[in-house]
Formats: C-alpha cells, sequence, structure tokens
C-alpha cells in the first residue's frame, strides 16, 4: 500500500499542471457512455433482430439458462468480459433485476477468479498475466459495471469497496511494470489508456486510500495518457498519422477500437486531444488503399496467423470510426463497408452496440474521385494502384525504422502486388518471424551484426525511410527506400553504408490491368562474402529457365527477369511451412502457408541487382538492357525506359514512351531530348535547379518531343466526393521510439543459453 501510494505521490509531482485542465470526476452516474441518447438508441436497436443489441440481451438470456456454458472463460477473461458486456446492454435497455444480477456474476468472476467461475485463482494477481495483456479484458469492463450499477441493490457497498482495491492493485502494478505502459500504437499501450480512463472515471471521487488514490490516477490518465503519449501519437509525423498501425492489422483492429471508445468517454468528462478525428478518418482512408480493389483483403504487413496471403479487413477497425469523433462523411462511409461486407463482432458487443446507435445513412466510398496512391507516414507505407477497377494493379511497400512495437519484423523495402484477385506477389511470414529472409524485403550482410542475426536487418534503425514515394499522370508508381540504417548493432552506426531498393511499377493499356515492376537493388558490403540476399514469393511454385522463373496465378502469369548482376545464381524453390521459434532469428526463411520462391544471393563488395517483375495476362513483354543501368521495356506497341541512374542513352521515337530515370536526391538534375537521326538521345545531367528529391518521369513522342508526367500522388482524398486533394510529403524520417519490445532479443553481444530460452519463451507468449 506505501509502496503505490509513494507511485502515485511522485507522478502527482512531475505531474504537469493541471490548471485549467479537465476536474476529477466527481458528477452524478452514469459517466460512461449511457446517457438519455444512447439508452434511447439502444431501445430502439433491440427492436431489431440481429442488432448488437439484440444479439446482446440473447447472450445474456443464455447465461443464464445455459449457465454451464458460460461457467469458463477460455482466454485472459475475454469470454467473461463478453458476457459482461452484453448483460450490462440487456440491463441498460429493459432495466431488469435479471439482467443486473448476470452482470453482477461476471463482475465478481472478473475480479477474482481465472478460469473457472469460484476458483478464486485470479485477484491482485489476474491481470499480470502475460506481462499485464489481460489489463485490456478485465478492469474496462468492471469499471463499466461499476459505474451503471453503481446504486444498484446488487452492487452493495463491499462490492464497490473491493472493485476499487482491485483497480488500485491492478493499475497501480501495470504503471510500475506493465508492458508497453508508455508506448503508444501498441496493443497493450491501448488496454492500459482504457482501462486506466475507465477506472478513474468510474471511481471518481470515491477512488480514496482505499481504491487507487483517484485524483492522482485521474492527473497521470488526462496528462500523460492523453495529454502526452496519445497527443504525440496523433500529430502530425507521429506514429497515427496517415492512419496505420506499427503492429499490423492483427492486433490493430482492437486496439483502434479501444482507443476510439476510451477517447469518446474521456472527452464526455473533459479530456480533449487535438487530432483524434483526424487519425480516425486517415485510418478509413488507410484501410481502403490498403486493400486490393478487387479483393476486399488488406496488406499482411506485421505478424499474422492467416492461411492466406492477405488479411481481410476487420469490423473493429471500421468500428472504431464509428465510436469516436471523426467527421460525419467519414462515418457513413465507415457504415457503408460494414453493411456491404456483412460484418459483425461476436466478441465485443458493447463497440458494436455503441457504433450502432450512430444516427448516420450508410455510404460508400467514391472511388473514382479518390487517387491512386496513398502514404501513411507514421510507419513508412505506401500504398498504389493503377486504376479503382477490379482489374487493376495493387502494390504495397513499406520502409519503417525500428519501432518500439512488436509484430513488425525487420523488413524495410518489402514489397506485395497483386493484378485484379490474383495476388502474385506475397509476402507469407509466419507468426512472429523477426527476420528479413521471410519477406519479399532485400538484406545484406553486417559484418558487426552477431551471427543470430546475419543475414537479416537488424531492429535498431533509426532513419531507414523513404527518400521519395509518387505517382505520375501517366499510371507509374516510383519509390526508393533507404535501408542502410537497419545494419547498427545496438547504439553503433551501421557498418552498410549504402542500401537502397528502388521500385518502379509501368501500367500498361488504356484499362492498366498489366504492370511491369523494376526493382533495383544496391548496397556497399564491403566484402566478396558478405552478399546481398534478394527474395520473391508468390502462392504458385515457379519455373526456373536460366536468368526467368514463370508462376501462374489464377488468370495472371507471373514473371521474373534477372537483368543484372551476372554474378550470384538465382534459384527457385518451395519454402518450409513452418515458425521461426527454434531457429536463430536472422537466418529463417520459413513461410505460414505454401509459397513459391525465387531467390538469388549476390556477392559483395558492391552488389547490385535489377529484376522485372511483370504481372499480366500474357507473358509477351520484351526485355532488353540498351545502356549500363537501362532497362528497355516492350509490351505491344508500348515502350517504357527505366534507368538506374543520370545517364545518356537513345532509342527508337515511339508515341507516348514513359522515362523514369533515378537521381541522387542530392545532386539534381535535369533532362534533355534531341534528334540524332532515326533515334531520341536522352541525355540526363546532374545538374539544374534544386529539387524535392525525386525521379525524373517523363514521356517522349515519336518526334522526339518530352515532356513531364506530372506528379499526381500520393494525394489525400475528398471524402465528400471532389476530385483528389492535396499531395502528401513523403521525404524524411518517421517519428522512431527507442525499442525495448519482447521481439528485441539482442540484448547485448554475449547473452547466455539461459537468457535466450528466456527470452524465446516471453516472445512465444507475448507474441500470440
Amino acid at each position: 500500500m506505501l509502496a503505490r501510494a509513494l507511485a502515485f505521490a511522485i507522478l502527482l509531482l512531475t505531474a504537469p499542471a493541471a490548471a485549467d485542465k479537465a476536474p476529477e470526476p466527481s458528477g452524478p452516474r452514469p459517466r460512461i457512455l449511457l446517457d438519455a441518447s444512447l439508452r434511447a438508441a439502444w431501445k430502439t436497436q433491440a427492436k431489431q433482430q440481429d442488432s448488437a443489441v439484440a444479439r446482446a440481451i440473447a447472450r445474456c438470456e443464455d447465461t443464464r439458462t445455459n449457465p454451464g456454458e458460460y461457467q469458463r472463460d477460455s482466454y485472459m477473461g475475454f469470454d467473461w468480459s463478453a458476457s459482461l458486456n452484453a448483460c450490462l446492454i440487456a440491463w441498460a435497455v429493459r432495466g431488469s433485476d435479471d439482467d443486473a444480477r448476470s452482470a453482477i456474476v461476471f463482475v465478481k468472476a472478473l475480479l477474482d477468479d481465472q478460469q473457472e467461475i469460484g476458483d478464486r485463482l485470479g485477484g491482485e494477481k489476474t491481470i499480470r498475466r502475460d506481462t499485464g495483456y489481460a489489463m485490456r479484458s478485465v478492469p474496462p469492463y468492471v469499471a463499466i459495471a461499476y459505474d451503471w450499477l453503481h446504486d444498484h441493490k446488487d452492487m452493495t457497498p463491499a462490492l464497490r469497496d473491493h472493485a476499487r482495491e482491485r483497480f488500485g492493485q491492478w493499475l497501480a502494478w501495470y504503471k510500475q511494470n506493465g508492458y508497453h505502459n508508455r508506448s503508444p500504437a501498441t496493443n497493450y499501450h491501448a488496454g492500459y489508456v482504457l482501462s486506466a480512463t475507465l477506472v478513474a472515471i468510474a471511481q471518481g471521487s470515491e477512488g480514496g486510500p482505499g481504491g487507487a488514490f483517484n485524483t492522482e490516477l485521474w492527473n497521470h490518465v488526462r496528462d500523460d495518457l492523453w495529454g502526452t503519449d496519445m497527443a504525440k501519437a496523433v500529430a502530425p509525423k507521429g506514429l497515427f498519422d496517415g492512419g496505420d498501425f506499427p503492429e499490423g492489422w492483427q492486433y490493430a483492429p482492437l486496439s483502434v477500437a479501444e482507443y476510439a471508445l476510451a477517447y469518446r468517454i474521456a472527452a464526455q468528462n473533459g479530456i480533449t486531444v487535438d487530432g483524434i478525428d483526424r487519425w480516425l478518418t486517415s485510418m478509413f482512408v488507410r484501410t481502403i488503399h490498403a486493400r486490393s480493389g478487387a479483393l476486399d483483403m488488406g496488406a499482411a504487413i506485421g505478424d499474422a496467423e492467416i492461411k492466406t496471403p492477405s488479411m481481410p479487413v476487420d469490423v473493429m477497425t471500421l468500428l472504431a470510426v464509428l465510436i469516436g469523433p471523426a467527421p460525419e462523411v467519414a462515418q457513413k462511409q465507415a457504415l457503408g463497408e460494414i453493411r456491404r461486407l456483412g460484418l459483425r463482432t461476436k466478441q465485443w458487443p458493447l463497440y458494436e452496440a455503441v457504433a450502432e446507435a450512430r444516427a448516420v445513412t450508410p455510404a460508400s466510398p467514391l472511388l473514382d474521385k479518390w487517387p491512386t496512391s496513398y502514404f501513411a507516414t507514421g510507419i513508412s507505407a505506401f500504398y498504389a494502384r493503377t486504376s479503382w477497377a477490379r482489374e487493376g494493379v495493387w502494390m504495397a511497400t513499406i520502409c519503417p525504422p525500428q519501432y518500439d512495437a512488436d509484430h513488425l519484423p525487420p523488413s524495410a523495402g518489402n514489397l506485395m502486388i497483386t493484378r485484379g484477385v490474383d495476388e502474385v506477389l506475397i509476402d507469407p511470414s509466419p507468426y512472429g518471424s523477426l527476420s528479413t529472409l521471410t519477406s519479399n524485403a532485400p538484406t545484406v550482410e553486417s559484418k558487426q551484426h552477431l551471427d543470430k542475426y546475419r543475414p537479416s536487418q537488424a531492429p535498431w534503425g533509426e532513419t531507414t525511410h523513404f527518400d521519395w514515394a509518387l505517382q505520375t499522370a501517366s499510371g507509374v508508381i516510383a519509390a526508393r527506400c533507404d535501408y542502410a540504417d537497419q545494419y547498427k548493432f545496438q547504439e553503433r552506426a551501421s557498418d552498410i553504408p549504402l542500401a537502397i531498393r528502388d521500385i518502379v511499377l509501368i501500367p500498361w493499356g488504356k484499362q492498366r490491368a498489366d504492370a511491369t515492376t523494376v526493382v533495383i537493388d544496391r548496397t556497399e558490403s564491403g566484402a566478396a562474402e558478405r552478399q546481398m540476399h534478394l527474395r520473391f514469393r508468390s502462392p504458385s511454385m515457379f519455373k526456373l529457365d536460366k536468368d526467368v522463373a514463370h508462376a501462374k496465378i489464377g488468370a495472371s502469369t507471373f514473371t521474373i527477369r534477372r537483368v543484372a548482376p551476372t554474378g550470384g545464381t538465382p534459384e527457385v524453390r518451395a519454402p518450409k511451412v513452418g515458425a521461426c521459434w527454434e531457429m536463430a532469428r536472422g537466418k529463417c526463411d520459413t513461410t505460414r502457408l505454401p509459397t513459391g520462391e525465387y531467390r538469388i544471393a549476390i556477392p559483395g563488395p558492391n552488389p547490385e541487382a535489377i529484376h522485372v517483375l511483370d504481372a499480366a495476362a500474357t507473358n509477351d513483354l520484351t526485355v532488353a538492357t540498351i545502356a549500363v543501368g537501362v532497362t528497355h521495356l516492350r509490351r505491344g506497341t508500348q515502350d517504357a525506359y527505366v534507368a538506374a541512374n543520370p545517364v545518356t542513352y537513345s532509342t527508337k521515337p515511339s508515341a507516348g514512351a514513359i522515362h523514369v530515370v533515378l537521381v541522387d536526391g542530392s545532386s539534381p538534375a535535369k533532362v534533355t531530348v534531341t534528334r540524332d537521326g532515326d533515334k531520341c538521345t536522352v541525355a540526363v545531367a546532374t545538374e539544374g535547379p534544386a529539387r524535392e528529391p525525386a525521379p525524373l518521369v517523363f514521356t517522349v513522342d515519336d518526334k522526339c518531343q518530352s515532356s513531364e508526367d506530372a506528379r499526381i500522388g500520393p494525394a489525400l482524398p475528398d471524402l465528400a466526393g471532389s476530385a483528389a486533394g492535396t499531395l502528401i510529403p513523403v521525404g524524411g524520417v518517421p517519428q522512431r521510439r527507442k525499442n525495448g519490445g519482447c521481439c528485441d532479443t539482442g540484448g547485448g553481444g554475449a547473452g547466455s543459453i539461459a537468457l535466450s530460452v528466456l527470452l524465446v519463451g516471453v516472445l512465444r507468449r507475448r507474441c500470440r
């Protein structure tokens, strides 16, 4: 008790001054959500078959009809909390003592039990499981019951005292010891913010020395969790800027819904944070852009246990938009997507019921008005497509530093491509891989890394970033990922001075239903034996013919051509399906589903490679090298040229030929095209006016006249339906926090075997 009091006293002394800030809640209850308008909306929903409220009422009744089915909790209090949610909703609608008493059954179980009602194995230690994971599933819903049923005869003074005692024990422990307790944009932090916010509001002035010292708790919630952590996360260039989530979208849906619900409740009690509405809107926009148009499936970035290449949209992501203060136009479109996809949740009836109470009419995003590329600044993720038509080609690529978040293996430069419904280039990384080799990202061997990390990128990079990510009017998509800093070792600077991946996607035809992606990889490893490792994975097995690999995926032909270098020998294989738990973290190259793989290791000291990845209906692309580093692509009568460096080269005149020249951003460049007999000579010189780092993209007609191919993205859509809006800046290093997460198993240069075994166990537990 004394230690807990001291901890909160220190917090009080170091917290920002609370003048003119929201005071500790002390007004009448309920203080959490349940106002007259919500209750009225739920009464209406209760009459609608299969609404969230109707399902909640049915579940609560079933807990009385079939109590044995609800006696056992399968995991961390999630089942009991879901039943408690259901009975609280039923009581709010019907005012039935039976519903209130049923809710109290689960309140008592969450306060004292662990797996079986009455086992008395939970209590003070119940939320300490898995370094505090149960914080998200137990305290917040007990707090709602405390608030809503505060004056009910079955919520006795003794039970209220007992609840406050548990609140104090749980929150004091988590504030001191809980995992990621001050790391926003992680699933643990989301659970802590939800719990601390709801407990502080539910207790109010009742939380005295016998409880959680509520004034200090309230200041912590208001000034630290919301005023500092979340304010920074939703600010421009913060982790939530752009709407993505560092831990990936297996963990994001519940987390973003928790943040949205917690903020709605906090705002009702006087806490406000600028940018929450912008974040929720951008999260909806990101959800649409990260989805390949014909599949309604999103990019599987980060840990995923699914047995499909891509990840389905989770209803909790869209519910968050409706729960929180997103603009009405975003809420309408989020609801439209929920209805179109037929989504609902079984586990969390409260979230769906709160969202359903929004008085908005469902609408569909006006995708024909949206830009076709989008950049999520916070985690440095770029999504682009050739068109919004179902037949279009979609791609996603990331270039993030390593965040203080789990579940995102070091995979800067990773790339995924879908053509129509055919996922041709996929990331099949198994859950908890921690290795670059399980993805399509490039990597090079670092001399200073421990053997267990090589040849993977490592978890300490701070300045990894995109130099550029853009789209032009002709549909060209281009991105450059600078990942040299991924080879830091703890606090030691990277020993890899250059590590760059350039991606250039060229669409073909009026419908842009076919596309060719040129991938250029360049590194400096410093020694011949320190190789660059490249992998490209597809759902189908490849057939290799010298330097060309073919795979058939649905109606698409996917072809990989090695254009350069001469060193290294391409291989194709079917990687082992399995986990990475028992392997050295940098060497794992297994997959979570059957996959075909093209791979090549290129010797140092300056390994370079150019690969042409073609996704099309037919294999009719011709590829040629016409000068050093200049690749000529031709499909039908259309030509395209991709130059890895500023250079002079000659081409045959061709109407509408696309040219992309990659230039160093520190050396401004200009292009000159002249007629030379029956050819056009293209000369790019590193001189000219200062310009934003970006490739030169232009077209050349059959008279050798050049025109700039204007940049149109990435851009922000106008959800109301007008044309695409402001371009999104890309260059620069995103926000990054020091990595202290469970997935960083490199605590020192000479860890013991015992420590390694312990870390593997912790990782297996936390990353579940």
